[in-house]
C-alpha cells in the first residue's frame, strides 16, 4: 500500500495498486480485485441481526460499520462504471482509509506487553 491524501478534504488515504499479472493470470487478479470491492462495500452497510443469535450481541445495536471496519473511499472502474481496470492507465486500485496500526504492530505490542493471545483467540 501507498500513502496518499484525498484532494479536497486533505484526509489521509491508503492506496493499494494491484501489480500487473497479465501473464498466466487467467483473470485471477481481476476476480480478486472485484471480490475485495464487494467485501468492502458489504462492510459499509448497516449491521443486521443474523438468524443465529450466537452471532450477535447488544453492543452491535445501532453501531456504525465505520466504527468497526476499514472504509472504502474509491476504486478503479471500467468505462461502464464497474470495478475493473481504469480506462486511462489500465491499473486496478483501491483507496481506503488508512489503518491506525497494522496486524504486525498489534502483535508486536501484545508481545512487548507480555500479553500473548490465547489459543482460543487465535482460532
Amino acid at each position: 500500500c501507498r500513502k496518499g491524501v484525498e484532494i479536497g478534504s486533505n484526509r489521509p488515504v491508503a492506496i493499494k495498486i494491484y501489480k500487473d499479472k497479465s501473464r498466466n493470470d487467467d483473470g485471477a487478479t481481476l476476480q480478486q480485485f472485484i471480490r475485495q470491492i464487494d467485501v468492502l462495500e458489504e462492510l459499509q452497510r448497516p449491521l443486521q441481526r443474523p438468524v443465529d443469535s450466537r452471532l450477535w450481541c447488544s453492543q452491535l445495536e445501532g453501531i456504525s460499520p465505520a466504527k468497526l471496519f476499514m472504509q472504502l473511499i474509491d476504486y478503479s472502474r471500467t468505462e461502464d462504471g464497474q470495478p475493473g481496470p481504469d480506462p486511462d492507465d489500465g491499473q486496478l486500485y483501491v483507496i481506503v482509509e488508512p489503518g491506525t496500526f497494522s496486524l504486525k504492530d498489534y502483535l508486536k505490542t501484545r508481545r512487548d506487553q507480555n500479553r500473548p493471545m490465547s489459543a482460543d483467540t487465535v482460532r
